[in-house]
């Protein structure tokens, strides 16, 4: 798992992930919190390499190419199923990245999945909006 720092900060702000949760269940969750802490609505997140899942739309110049977006629900979470597809091995890294798609800049989590051979275990993101 990879944290790629984003130095595009339109406004002087951007989306940076403040937490890494390990979770065991089958679900990658991404929640986005404002400035105070708030959990945001209705705000694009970009979950890559769910294609065989999921439909995806061109995120060409963001993190990956070709991400699925979900948008936040009233607790400021997205989140999308994982399958088969999303297994890995360690030392390996996971295949899926995270990262929110809103006019402001985002950090890009990658290296994301389930680990094989446990229950369901993975780590979900908070992402906060912060001054840089």
């Amino acid at each position: 798992m990879a944290i790629d720092h984003t130095s595009n900060c339109p406004g002087g702000a951007v989306y940076a992930v403040t937490k890494l949760r390990e979770l065991h269940d089958v679900s990658l969750r991404v929640t986005v919190l404002d400035r105070n802490g708030n959990r945001v609505p209705n705000v694009p997140v970009a979950f890559f390499g769910f294609e065989s899942v999921a439909e995806t739309i061109d995120t060409l110049g963001a993190c990956r190419p070709n991400a699925h977006v979900e948008y936040t629900n009233q607790d400021g979470e997205a989140n999308i199923p994982m399958g088969w597809g999303s297994a890995y091995i360690p030392p390996a890294a996971a295949y899926h990245a995270v990262w929110v798609m809103d006019s402001t800049g985002s950090d890009c989590v990658t290296g994301l999945g389930m680990v094989d051979y446990t229950d369901h275990w993975h780590l979900n993101v908070t992402f906060q909006e912060i001054s840089r």
